[in-house]
């Protein structure tokens, strides 16, 4: 009861470090639309933060982050949504990039304070630019290649925290559209590969990407440029 009051509180003064920012930057805090926590408006324009508290898990927290990440890109609540934490950790956050080719902003908290650590892309409408900012094919395989390998060292991270008996949670709590990793999994990886080499990363990492949609809006997005 005393950790739920505290992570309550630490919850209070991140939204209010959040409201004071925006009503800074000129924006009116307005009811918010199921999905986030906060939002605001300016003029036609409304943004959505949806706060996030940190565990005592990175492996947990980083996950969390990118079911919110898949969450707020599908239902699109308001015209601009943040992620807003008490401190930048990018070990605790998804690569920075997500953020970006998502267009899901990161606020920062500090404190009382408040700052846009990744500024936020429209959702509701297409950036005229993108298609000149997408890489080649070339450049896309090697993008590719780098989210695969950050795949592999989250799941090897992960399967030691499922030899270690920890509890990762429902993939409900954190609004994921895929649920963790399952142990029996990781386990069958593991036995049928003698727990090391390429082979296992691969077993873990095909379980992983199936009916993963961020591989897919990566794919719309290739075929669109």
């Amino acid at each position: 009861m005393v950790q739920e009051g505290d992570a309550l509180l630490t919850m209070s003064r991140t939204a209010d470090a959040v409201k004071r920012f925006f009503a800074q930057l000129g924006y009116t805090e307005i009811e918010p639309p199921r999905d986030v926590d906060l939002a605001f408006r300016k003029g036609d324009r409304t943004v959505g933060v949806k706060l996030v508290k940190f565990s005592r898990s990175v492996v947990r927290d980083r996950r969390l982050v990118r079911g919110e990440i898949y969450r707020l890109l599908r239902e699109k609540p308001c015209d601009e949504v943040y992620i807003a934490v008490e401190g930048v950790s990018f070990g605790r956050l998804p690569p920075p990039y997500e953020f970006k080719e998502s267009g899901i902003g990161l606020v920062e908290v500090d404190g009382s304070l408040a700052r846009i650590a990744i500024p936020a892309a429209p959702l509701r409408e297409k950036p005229a630019r993108l298609a000149l900012e997408w890489p080649s094919p070339s450049g896309a395989v090697a993008s590719d290649a780098a989210q695969l390998a950050e795949i592999v060292r989250e799941l090897k991270a992960l399967l030691e925290e499922l030899k270690r008996g920890e509890p990762l949670g429902r993939a409900s709590e954190s609004g994921s559209p895929r649920a963790p990793v399952r142990a029996e999994v990781a386990e069958q990886a593991e036995s049928e590969t003698g727990g090391t080499g390429e082979d296992l990363e691969h077993l873990l990492a095909a379980d992983f990407i199936r009916g993963n949609p961020w591989l897919s809006i990566l794919r719309e997005r290739r075929e669109e440029g």
